[in-house]
């Protein structure tokens, strides 16, 4: 009876173990966890590229990226390019200045103009007098959005937009 006893005992132990030894085994990284997953419960299979990655592939990888384009249009082109980053080329033909923003209307007074750069108030300052646009011929560069049915370029910054010569 006791020998019943000790060899029960040796084999819970020796069960428990091998239960233990096989838990481990499931948390390895470096075993195929896949394989002792249920079915229904497996992820779906990732494409092995059987290489590291690293600071050189990296980099070939974003040098396969296209870069988003810059087209140069005239004014009168900005309706085809409706979210597209543009260079606009064009003469400003009227400066309307509200107290929330100001529009820099191309060819044409509004509602004829084909385009407009747009500044709010908040940026107001950073191009110092608007005004001095008027009249002018100019290039405005941003991505041209559409408000009210009209393109415009959002302006932001002094540096997207110059002053040019013909």
């Amino acid at each position: 009876m006791k020998k019943l006893i000790l060899v029960l005992i040796i084999s819970i132990f020796f069960f428990s173990c091998s239960k233990k030894e096989e838990e481990i085994k499931i948390k390895r990284p470096d075993e195929n966890i896949s394989s002792q997953v249920a079915p229904q419960t497996q992820l779906p299979q990732q494409k092995d590229t059987n290489t590291l990655s690293t600071p050189d592939t990296l980099r070939q990888k974003s040098e396969r990226k296209p870069k988003s384009e810059t087209y140069r249009i005239n004014s009168r082109q900005a309706s085809s390019y409706i979210g597209k980053s543009c260079i606009i080329k064009g003469y400003v033909a009227d400066v309307v200045i509200r107290e929330k923003v100001a529009y820099l209307n191309f060819e044409e007074k509004y509602p004829k103009n084909p385009v407009s750069g747009t500044i709010f108030a908040d940026y107001f300052s950073a191009f110092g007098d608007i005004k001095k646009f008027k009249n002018k011929y100019v290039e405005m560069n941003g991505t041209i959005s559409e408000y009210n049915g009209k393109p415009q370029i959002i302006l932001k910054s002094a540096n997207q937009i110059k002053i040019t010569e013909k």
